[in-house]
C-alpha cells in the first residue's frame, strides 16, 4: 500500500450475518486485512461440528467461501477456515455449532471497526458505495437471498462513517422501518457506526448533495 497515494475503496452496501450490514466500513478492514486478520475479526476458533449429524447434502461445501469443508466424513480444513460461520447457517440438520470462543456480534462490529481505523488512518481513501442488490446476506455467501428493497444508487465520500450511515438511512428509508437489516436478518449494525464515530473516524451526522439534479 506504500506505493499509492490514495485509495478508491468501492463497497457493494449489503447484509451481514455478524455485522448487520456491509458497508465501508467491513469492506476496509476486512478487504484489506491477511488471512489471519480476517479470522481474528470472526472467530478465534473454527465451529464445531458433529459428523453423525451431516445428512451429505452438500448445503455447507457450496456455501463455505474459503472451500474448507469437505465431506465423506465431514471436515473443516481448520488452515483454510476463515471462521466466518456461514456453515451454521445453512446446514439442515444442525451438524456444526459456534465454538465456546466465537465472537459475537458486538465484538465482531468492533474488530471491524478497529481494523479499519488502522488503516484508514494511515492512508488516504475515497469511498464509493453501490446501493444495489441490497440482499439481507453478504456476497460471500454462497446462496445469498434475493434483494429486499429497489435499487437506490450510488454514494460517495471521503468520510467512512458518514458514507456508511448514509446508505443505512437510505435502506430504512426504502424498507419503511427503523432498522431494515435487523428485521430481515436479526442483526444491527448500529453498534458498527457508533463505535466508529466514538473512535473519532468520522461523523453520522451527513448532508446528501444530488449531482442528478
Amino acid at each position: 500500500m506504500d506505493r499509492y497515494r490514495a485509495f478508491v475503496i468501492l463497497t457493494h452496501f449489503k447484509g451481514h450475518g455478524l455485522a448487520g450490514f456491509g458497508g465501508a466500513i467491513k469492506n476496509v478492514a476486512m478487504g484489506l486485512a491477511s488471512r489471519m486478520g480476517k479470522r481474528a475479526m470472526h472467530a478465534d476458533y473454527v465451529p464445531d461440528y458433529d459428523t453423525s449429524k451431516c445428512i451429505r447434502c452438500a448445503a455447507c461445501t457450496q456455501q463455505c467461501p474459503a472451500g474448507a469443508i469437505s465431506l465423506d466424513p465431514l471436515r473443516i480444513d481448520t488452515r483454510k477456515c476463515i471462521g466466518c460461520g456461514q456453515c451454521l447457517k445453512v446446514c439442515p440438520a444442525g451438524a456444526f455449532e459456534a465454538s465456546r470462543d466465537r465472537v459475537g456480534g458486538d465484538l465482531f462490529n468492533q474488530r471491524l471497526v478497529e481494523y479499519a481505523k488502522v488503516l484508514a488512518d494511515s492512508n488516504r481513501f475515497v469511498y464509493v458505495s453501490v446501493l444495489a442488490n441490497i440482499s439481507p446476506d453478504c456476497d460471500c455467501a454462497g446462496r445469498a437471498r434475493k434483494p429486499f428493497v429497489r435499487d437506490i444508487g450510488v454514494l460517495a465520500s471521503t468520510d467512512i462513517v458518514a458514507i456508511d450511515q448514509a446508505a443505512l438511512d437510505l435502506v430504512n428509508k426504502a424498507h419503511q422501518c427503523a432498522d431494515a437489516f435487523e428485521q430481515e436478518s436479526g442483526v444491527s449494525g448500529n453498534g458498527q457506526l457508533d463505535y466508529a464515530e466514538r473512535l473519532g473516524m468520522g461523523s453520522r451526522r451527513y448532508r446528501l448533495v444530488n449531482i442528478d439534479r
